[in-house]
């Protein structure tokens, strides 16, 4: 009699023990279902964002390059050009030298002081203003994607469902409170600002150049921009 009773005591804390495993337990099953689909959509958003960051870095790369090829021209303009200060020079010179050939006194030549075309400052103004914020969109593009890599490592470190919970909701909080998703679509504005900038100094640059190509390239960039 007291056998039996043993025999079903211990088959009775054998059930108790098999319903309280870990992987039996209502609670555990709730929290590897909740990070089940907190990772399908942490996935498919940081898939998004490197993507988006991708195409920046690459576009920002070419376009940089681009603006400062022209800003290796443009800055010349807000300096003396030296041909002209030596033609000056040599000129003032032989006018002095004439004038004592010819018995005259004449004052010592001056150089007028160098003031940079008023077109020339405001261009070299939007280049380099342009390739600031380019260079500013590369530089974010590329924190972002340090900041997703961090993101999934630390939300998928831990194998307790319920620890990956409480990381992940910490975390996804501090996406929220520091507008993440909107610092990532200011990236992009900032990019196409960048744009509009480079082509407002390309058409008043080409404005002092010839009127004819100025024209037919801003009405390009208007139906594009259109």
């Amino acid at each position: 009699m007291d056998s039996e009773k043993i025999a079903v005591h211990d088959e009775e804390k054998g059930k108790a023990a098999k319903a309280t495993l870990p992987g039996d337990d209502p609670s555990t099953k709730m929290w590897i279902l909740s990070i089940s689909h907190a990772d399908k959509h942490d996935a498919e958003m940081v898939e998004r964002w490197k993507d988006d960051m991708d195409g920046i870095l690459i576009y920002t790369g070419v376009f940089s390059a681009t603006v400062a090829a022209f800003l290796i021209e443009s800055y010349k303009y807000l300096k003396p050009d030296p041909t002209d200060v030596s033609s000056t020079l040599l000129r003032q010179v032989t006018q002095e030298l004439a004038g004592i050939s010819n018995g005259d006194h004449l004052n010592p030549p001056t150089l007028d002081a160098f003031k940079p075309p008023r077109y020339a400052i405001n261009v070299n103004i939007l280049w380099f203003i342009s390739l600031c914020m380019s260079l500013s969109c590369g530089l974010g593009a590329t924190l972002v994607q340090q900041w997703v890599r961090r993101y999934l490592k630390l939300t998928r470190h831990s194998e307790s469902p319920l620890h990956r919970v409480r990381v992940r909701t910490f975390l996804f909080h501090g996406i929220k409170e520091f507008q993440v998703r909107l610092v990532v679509e200011n990236i992009s504005l900032l990019l196409h600002a960048s744009i509009f900038l480079f082509f407002a100094g390309l058409v008043e640059f080409l404005f002092a150049i010839n009127d004819e190509v100025a024209q037919v390239v801003l009405a390009v960039i208007c139906f594009f921009a259109a």
